[in-house]
This record gives C-alpha cells, structure tokens and sequence, in this order.
C-alpha cells in the first residue's frame, strides 16, 4: 500500500514541467547511423552544381517520450538536450589517437504524449577526411552514444551505436567511452562538430516530422 501510495504523490507532482522531466524516462532510444550524401535540390533561381561526392555521418534518432497521466491532459518539457557523442581512430601529429567528437541539439519544448519522436544529427566528412587522412573513414569502425538530459541535467535516457562494426555489443561501447572521455585520457576532442538538425543540410527536410529546436540568443 506505502508503494502505491507513493507512486501516486510522485504523479501529483508532475504539474511542473521540470519536475516531469526528472520523473519521465525517455524509452526505446535507437540510433540508426550510417554514412549518407547530402541532399540535392533544384531551384529556379540558382545554377547548382553536380552532385557533391561528400558523405556525412548521419544519426536517425528515435525514442517514446512517457505520457500524460490524466485523459486530455498536455504536458510539455522545455529545454530538453540531446548530447551525442563519437569514437573513431585518427591520426594528429603524427600519432594515432582516439578522437572524440561532441554535439548538441536542445529542444524548444517536447510534448509527452506517449509517441515516438525522431531527430537527426549529421557529422561533416571534413572530420573524417581531416583526421583519417585518407577516404577509407567511410568504412573504418565508429561508436558512439546519445544521452538525453533534463534542464536539470537529469538524465532521461540514451542508446549507444556503431557503424562497420560486428561483433560489439553495447557494454562495450560504453567502455570505450569509460575510457577515453576521463580526465585523464589522452583523447582527441573535437566538440561542437556533431551538428543539430538546423545547422545541417538536412535542416529543412521534413521540418515538422520533429520537435522543435530552441533558437539561439545572442546576448
């Protein structure tokens, strides 16, 4: 009886949005990531040229957001990010090193409805191309994960992926993310070089297929 009671304090508390946040669990998070041209489109008013050769790394996200406790009821969650997050081996003056590239997409607001709800993020090929020194990063093995997070960096869910790589599972992704994102690692970090949907080419397919991403304010 003290269990169900408990749950039932823990819904009454789901009023504000954050307080939700920290509740909820974002479920089924998957990642499908695979290396992928960037689209073409053909204008009027604009001479565009042959179809670019360059291949991004694109990350398909999908996950089930929890949903509202009582019928009809909206709920929203503001500021939700998702921080993602790739191992690959490159090479920088002139040693092999584990480069760890980083980025973020944050969120507007998200609807809990109880849906599965999409994102992508796209890697540019001058990464790889810059830090593999040659064109076989389009099947060279690379692991990574998503974490999504609350306002409060709560936690709410993740997943782990990899691309030309059998044989792994998720334990050992995360071990390999044990290792090399320490303080003491001797990583390469490439931050901010994982792109949000509106800073890729992809930025206006299907726009209202996903949720909203926040505008950025300069102060």
């Amino acid at each position: 009886m003290k269990k169900y009671l408990f749950f039932f304090c823990c819904f009454l508390t789901m009023a504000a949005s954050e307080a939700w946040a920290q509740s909820a669990a974002f479920k089924n998070v998957q990642v499908k990531a695979r290396f992928q041209q960037t689209p073409s489109f053909q204008v009027s008013n604009y001479s565009a040229s042959n179809q670019s050769n360059c291949e991004w790394l694109v990350l398909n996200i999908s996950y089930i957001v929890p949903g509202a406790t009582r019928p009809g009821e909206s709920v929203w969650v503001d500021d939700v990010s998702i921080e993602a997050e790739i191992l690959f081996m490159a090479e920088y003056q002139g040693k092999s090193v584990m480069a760890m590239v980083t980025g973020q997409t944050l969120y507007w607001s998200i609807e809990m409805d109880g849906k599965t709800h999409q994102e992508l993020m796209a890697v540019p090929d001058k990464i790889f191309k810059r830090y593999t020194r040659n064109l076989s990063y389009k099947t060279m093995p690379v692991f990574g994960r998503v974490i999504f997070y609350s306002k409060s960096r709560t936690i709410l869910g993740g997943g782990y992926f990899y691309v030309n790589q059998n044989n792994i599972t998720d334990k050992d992704v995360a071990g390999m993310f044990e290792k090399y994102n320490g303080p003491v690692s001797n990583s390469l970090k490439i931050e901010n070089m994982i792109f949000p949907r509106d800073k890729s080419p992809w930025a206006t397919v299907q726009y209202d297929f996903y949720d909203l991403i926040k505008p950025e304010i300069k102060k």
